[in-house]
C-alpha cells in the first residue's frame, strides 16, 4: 500500500466501501475518528465500524476487509467490528454512515 498524500473525501470512502460490500458480507459501515470529526490530516488513518450479515466473523475476514480498503484508498484503515459492547475500552464519538 502506498501512502496517499491527499485527504479522503466522503465519496472516495463510499466508493471503496461499496466495492468492499461486493466481496464481504457487510450490512452496515460507518466511519468515525478524525474523518468523521472533520479534522483529518494527510497522515490520518481511516477508522471504520462494521457489521456483517452473520453474528460472528473470523479475524481473517476482518483482516481481509482491512487490506481491501487500504488498497482501495491507499491509506491505513482500522476496522472495528460492531456492535461495541457498553464496557468496551474504545469510545466511538461522531459517526458517518456509509452503508
Amino acid at each position: 500500500m502506498s501512502k496517499n498524500k491527499t485527504l479522503l473525501t466522503h465519496d472516495m470512502i463510499v466508493g471503496a466501501v461499496k466495492k468492499a460490500a461486493q466481496e464481504f458480507p457487510l450490512t452496515k459501515v460507518d466511519y468515525f475518528g478524525s474523518y468523521a470529526d472533520g479534522c483529518a490530516t494527510y497522515d490520518s488513518d481511516l477508522d471504520v465500524l462494521v457489521e456483517f450479515d452473520v453474528p460472528a466473523v473470523s479475524i481473517l475476514t476482518i483482516i481481509g476487509l482491512k487490506q481491501f480498503l487500504e488498497e482501495e484508498l491507499a491509506k491505513p484503515v482500522d476496522v472495528i467490528h460492531s456492535p461495541i459492547l457498553p464496557d468496551a475500552i474504545i469510545e466511538i464519538g461522531r459517526t458517518v454512515s456509509i452503508l
